[in-house]
């Protein structure tokens, strides 16, 4: 009796581990034309061909991302190698949908290694494979224009960046976008202020400001600025002085979220602010904001 429950055992393991090695070969047989496209794209970008990277990919990326902006993406990051995960541990294609993640080696110290994870995913474009999208942490894929978001926040707000076709990852603008970014921020405030209505600069703000304050509580606020006739029309043509370097803070809420600190040296008086800027795709929105009265001494950080 022994024996035989022995043998059964074993022929029962045997049977168990022959239908899962059989699975995962079928797996690696069926992803195989995918992963090796994927795996393409990610050698031509760590070998510095990002325009051959580019070209090989789907409409969908090319038609959202200009290359410009993907050449830029690569360039900040910094890539030294990547790690693309097990077949063992891949998904099956959806249709004509597919998913691999990885793990990316960023610029750093041999021994030290700065590592982050990275999601690439595919689609059949004229019976070929091509890459869609590239993304990082943080980052979730908004599928043909729908929303449709895995996880929202209480007040209805997508937790994590929605992001579309391209390559997005979590990086702070350089300092020619940062200082475009607060430049137009403050020139649109001061043109509410010289209207008299905030109602066309709370609608460019990101939707995450717009759920927490209204735009008749935003006039109210700068109410003194429209009454003391405010000219900030200066800073179009003034830099500004950062009080400390631009960053990255993350929230579990709203994704990334840029901060910017500092005071445009205008004549008569300098004009403090404190920006935050929320991702929503495709761009950066103003989130959070305090514009002090010319004159006022800068703000801190606090």
């Amino acid at each position: 009796m022994t024996r035989f429950l022995l043998q059964f055992l074993l022929a029962t393991f045997g049977f168990i581990t022959a239908c899962t090695g059989g699975f995962f070969i079928w797996v690696a047989v069926n992803t195989g034309d995918s992963a090796a496209e994927a795996e393409g794209f990610l050698n031509l970008m760590l070998q510095g061909e990002t325009s051959q990277a580019y070209s090989s990919t789907a409409a969908q990326f090319r038609a959202e991302q200009d290359q410009e902006t993907f050449e830029k993406t690569l360039d900040r990051m910094g890539l030294r190698n990547y790690v693309l995960e097990s077949w063992r541990n891949r998904r099956l294609e959806r249709g004509d949908e597919v998913e691999y993640r990885g793990t990316l080696q960023q610029l750093g110290s041999y021994d030290d290694p700065l590592e982050l994870p990275f999601k690439v995913g595919l689609v059949q474009e004229g019976g070929e494979w091509k890459v869609r999208y590239f993304t990082g942490p943080g980052r979730v894929f908004r599928f043909d224009g729908d929303v449709n978001f895995a996880s929202m926040t209480s007040s209805g707000i997508p937790r994590g960046s929605i992001v579309g076709p391209g390559a997005w990852f979590s990086q702070v603008p350089d300092e020619e976008e940062l200082l475009g970014m607060t430049r137009q921020t403050l020139l649109a405030f001061d043109q509410a202020v010289k209207d008299g209505d905030f109602a066309e600069f709370y609608e460019k703000m990101s939707r995450a400001f717009k759920v927490e304050i209204h735009v008749k509580d935003l006039q109210a606020t700068y109410q003194s600025f429209i009454d003391g006739q405010v000219d900030l029309s200066s800073v179009a043509n003034v830099e500004p002085q950062w009080d400390q370097p631009p960053s990255i803070e993350r929230s579990r809420d709203f994704g990334d979220v840029i901060k910017v600190s500092g005071f445009f040296p205008i004549e008569p008086a300098t004009v403090p602010f404190m920006l935050r800027f929320h991702y929503e795709y495709p761009e950066w929105r103003l989130y959070k904001f305090l514009v002090s009265l010319p004159g006022v001494s800068p703000l801190t950080p606090e």
